[in-house]
């Protein structure tokens, strides 16, 4: 158990791994079995738009890899944070957070264009389980999440001169009014855009 990062990161980080693994995210086991069931069915013929004729399937897969290469980052910089000061690495940590603000900017740009994007092109969602309506409110939430709590992680774990520095602020991040909330709307919306993601454009790239 990481015992000194915040629980605010902690929870977004177990519920994006549980996005990237198919298993339900905690406290959001309604987006979590959609995308159980979006991942173990092939599109249907609503969603046999060919990927690169949808503008949306492009941005929204590119900002898919970006997220597990946030998650990637995150758990590097939570694994320096718990060993502490006496035996993690700061400058590993820095390395991370820098890794982690890298992934955030594509995120931004490309789910950014991908929530524009929702509803351009053939596809109909009028059989699909999540629909445009509801994409685009998770879309808001998740860069909700990125604005308030993942990106001031990225630039304190970048710029902190020590594990405690980090872990300090992470604490305060922790304890701003709504943190919490809004690291769980965040989780619970990565779980929903990915499943409607694989829905609308078929499997998203593992690598």
């Amino acid at each position: 158990m990481r015992t000194i990062v915040s629980a605010v990161a902690l929870g977004a980080v177990l519920a994006l791994t549980a996005c990237t693994t198919g298993e339900p995210a905690a406290d959001s086991s309604a987006t979590g079995a959609a995308e159980t069931s979006a991942s173990n069915t092939p599109a249907s013929s609503s969603s046999a738009v060919a990927q690169d004729a949808d503008s949306y399937c492009d941005a929204a897969a590119t900002g898919y890899a970006a997220q597990r290469d946030l998650l990637d980052a995150t758990d590097a910089t939570a694994l320096e944070a718990e060993l502490g000061d006496d035996a993690g690495a700061v400058d590993l940590a820095n390395a991370a957070g820098a890794a982690m603000t890298s992934a955030i900017d594509v995120l931004e740009e490309t789910w950014g264009a991908a929530s524009i994007a929702v509803t351009n092109g053939a596809w109909d969602d009028a059989e699909a389980s999540i629909s445009h309506a509801a994409v685009s409110v998770a879309f808001t939430d998740f860069l909700t999440y990125i604005d308030a709590i993942a990106r001031p992680e990225a630039e304190l774990a970048a710029s902190a001169t020590s594990l405690d520095e980090y872990n300090d602020g992470m604490q305060a991040l922790a304890a701003r009014e709504g943190a919490a909330e809004i690291a769980q709307s965040g989780a619970s919306a990565a779980s929903t855009i990915i499943a409607y993601t694989r829905t609308r454009c078929g499997e998203l790239p593992t690598d």
